[in-house]
Formats: structure tokens, C-alpha cells, sequence
């Protein structure tokens, strides 16, 4: 009795955590706190050590990197803070020992919590739109739709990346879907189009190329799987070029666009970069970073004292902009560099590597894309340094690995 009702609610977590991850930042975590009492408290425990022994490998492959940053609290200096970045990666380790622990998951499993996820993605994009349109009978600016006035639940970059994701879940759909069966179709192509035009007035550019990255891919699988691959293309290459056109011709969408040009240019120029300007502010910090990195490479500088040895090479540099946002290194893995030293940078390169070729092998669209859009992200943002980022990377990753082994 009491392992039936485990089943069913752990199921019942997981559609709940992913409707919210695109909503609510504490609802999730309150969320997976209780997803981890359930399991904790209900399930046969000699059940679930059968089935962690049966994946330990999977197990520790996934949560790995977590066991490394506990390890460099061992010669951090600012314990505290380091005890803070670890609770904040506690997905990492938490969410893979619950999933392999319990039976791999089953595809009418997955596509309900697919399902729940595209549901809050919907959710969310009708919040940002009512916040927008709010704001612009106020103002009556436009801008009101536009990058942070549009993204209030998230960061732009991480909401637009939530919005991907979607986006790639629908495009699976909608190549597997029966050509027959119109009204799915249609419902399929709508939340494609709004979706990819909320990323788009979110303007995180690094989404935005993630997307169009999307659209390209998912022309070429179409094309491969239906026959139609010169179309298939065709058609891809249109949708983009429209989105591109869209961009081009909205002002307040553009210049952000415009902006990054110009500062590689004068990156590329050897002109002098102004700390103020957020892509000449990741410049800087990289530059900054790669010198932090030479000094400790096989090591690192330990989880907790990542922040004040970045700090302190932005104040011997004068960037007073940056320290006054006190930016992180805007990079997953150098941030993981400095952090965990060269041996925790070469792990967590291999969570994307490996999966990457087992997903391709295994024809696994959805997590193939799924990693080499977080992996783009992962060039521009420190997303496992936020619950906003870790979750959904460790939610996501855990579950779609868990997926990929009993694919299929």
C-alpha cells in the first residue's frame, strides 16, 4: 500500500517540479525538498539500493562533480561561502540519487512530465505578457516587452533558455507527430511561434543563437526522418531569416545586437573596453579568470573562495563597474576552473561529451539537443552558480540521462 502511494506521488513530484521550473524559483525548491522526503520516508529501502546498485556507475557519473567541490572545501579560505555553493549544487547530487534509485523512467512517464514542463512554459510566457502589457498602458514604451521588462520570473537568460528547451520538445513532437492529425499540428506550430518570439523579446543573444541553432538541427533530423531534407531546410533557413528580419527591424532588439558587434570589433581592434558594457564586461572577466586559472591549475582556489579572488583581481584592474555587480566569471567552466582546478573542469566537460555521443548514437534528439544548448549557455553564463540554473540543468540532465538508458 505504501509503495503504491510512494509511485504515485513520486510521479506526481516530478510533474509539479517541472511545470514550475519556468514559474517559480521557490516553489521548485520546496518542491524537491518534499520529492526527497517522499523518497526518503515511503519507498522499500531495499528496493531502492538494488536499483542504485544496478546504475552506481550512471550514479557517480552524474553527481561527480558535486563530490569534487565538497572536496575543494577542504583548502578553500571563506568556508562559509563554500558551504553556500554547495547547497546550492545539492541537486547535482540529490535528484540523480533519487531517479536511479526508483525504475528508469517509461516513455508515457516522460511525456507527461514534458508535458507539465511545456504547460509551465505556457504559464510563464502569459505572465511575462500580462506584466508587459501592464507596464506599457503605463508608459506606453515598447520596451516594455523587451529584456527584463518582459522576463520578470527569471533572468532573461535563464527563462529564454527554458523557452528553448520547450521549443525543442515541440519540434520532437511535431516530427513524430501524424501529419493526419491537423488540430495537434497546428497547436504544435502555435507554441513553437510564440515560444521562439518570447525568446527573442527576452534578448538573451546567447539563447537567441541557441535557437536559431534549434531550428537549423531540427530541419536537418525532419529532413532525415520524413525524406523531405532539401525542404526541410529550406523552410528552416526561411523561419530564421524571418526571425533575423524581426530583430533587424525592432530597434530596441537590435541594439543590444549591435552592441556586441561593435565591442569585438574593437576587442579584435585592440581598442580599450569599458567595464559598464555587459560583453565587454565577460572580456574582461575572462582575461581576468584565465590569469586566476594559471596560478591554480590543478586545484583551483576552492568553492568558496571563487568570488573574493575574483573580486580581487577586478580591483587590481580598476573595473569598478564589475566589482560594484560583484560579477561571477559569466562561464560555467571557468568558473568551475578556478573553483576545482583542472581535474573539476575536465568532469564537467565530460557530463557533455559522453552523453553527447550516447544521445547521437542512440538517436535521442531531444537530449542531444538539450545538452548542446546548455553547453552554449554554459560559454556565457555561470549557470551552476544560481538554483535557477543547477536545477534545471540537474532535473533535466538526470532525467533525460535516466531516459536515454531504458530508451527506448
Amino acid at each position: 500500500m505504501l509503495n503504491r502511494f510512494y509511485i504515485k506521488a513520486h510521479l506526481i513530484f516530478l510533474l509539479l517540479i517541472a511545470f514550475f521550473i519556468p514559474i517559480s524559483k521557490k516553489a521548485v525548491i520546496l518542491l524537491i525538498l518534499l520529492y526527497g522526503l517522499n523518497w526518503l520516508l515511503l519507498q522499500n529501502y531495499k528496493e531502492k539500493l538494488l536499483n542504485l546498485k544496478k546504475h552506481i556507475a550512471k550514479f557517480l557519473f552524474l553527481s561527480f562533480i558535486y563530490f569534487i567541490y565538497i572536496i575543494s572545501l577542504l583548502y578553500t579560505s571563506n568556508i562559509d561561502s563554500g558551504l553556500f555553493d554547495i547547497e546550492v549544487k545539492l541537486t547535482l547530487f540529490l535528484l540523480p540519487l533519487i531517479l536511479f534509485s526508483n525504475p528508469l523512467p517509461l516513455k508515457s512517464e516522460t511525456d507527461k512530465v514534458f508535458k507539465a514542463y511545456i504547460t509551465g512554459c505556457l504559464v510563464g510566457v502569459f505572465i511575462c505578457l500580462f506584466q508587459s502589457g501592464t507596464l506599457y498602458f503605463e508608459s506606453h514604451d515598447l520596451n516594455s516587452f523587451v529584456y527584463t521588462n518582459f522576463s520578470v520570473l527569471f533572468h532573461p537568460s535563464y527563462f529564454s533558455l527554458y523557452l528553448n528547451f520547450a521549443v525543442i520538445i515541440l519540434f520532437y513532437y511535431l516530427i513524430e507527430s501524424d501529419k493526419n492529425k491537423l488540430k495537434k499540428t497546428v497547436l504544435l506550430v502555435s507554441l513553437i511561434t510564440l515560444f521562439s518570439i518570447s525568446i527573442v523579446l527576452a534578448n538573451s543573444k546567447a539563447v537567441i543563437l541557441t535557437l536559431f541553432l534549434s531550428f537549423f538541427l531540427a530541419g536537418l533530423y525532419f529532413g532525415h526522418k520524413k525524406g523531405f531534407f532539401k525542404t526541410a531546410i529550406l523552410l528552416t533557413l526561411s523561419i530564421i531569416i524571418v526571425l533575423s528580419f524581426f530583430i533587424y527591424k525592432t530597434p530596441q532588439l537590435y541594439l543590444r545586437i549591435y552592441d556586441t558587434e561593435r565591442i569585438l570589433n574593437e576587442y579584435i581592434h585592440n581598442e580599450n573596453l569599458r567595464d559598464y558594457e555587459g560583453t565587454s564586461q565577460r572580456i574582461l572577466i575572462w582575461k581576468s579568470s584565465a590569469g586566476i586559472i594559471k596560478q591554480n591549475l590543478l586545484t583551483g582556489v576552492g568553492a568558496g573562495d571563487v568570488k573574493d579572488i575574483l573580486l580581487e583581481e577586478y580591483s587590481k584592474k580598476n573595473y569598478n563597474y564589475i566589482i560594484a555587480k560583484s560579477l561571477n566569471a559569466h562561464n560555467q567552466f571557468i568558473q568551475t576552473f578556478i573553483a576545482t582546478g583542472i581535474f573539476g573542469f575536465l568532469v564537467l566537460i565530460s557530463l557533455f561529451v559522453l552523453p553527447l555521443i550516447k544521445s547521437y548514437r542512440r538517436k535521442n534528439f531531444i537530449y542531444f539537443l538539450f545538452l548542446l544548448i546548455v553547453f552554449l549557455n554554459f560559454l556565457t553564463e555561470s549557470m551552476l552558480e544560481t538554483q535557477a540554473g543547477v536545477i534545471f540543468f540537474a532535473f533535466f540532465n538526470s532525467y533525460l540521462f535516466a531516459k536515454t538508458l531504458n530508451n527506448d
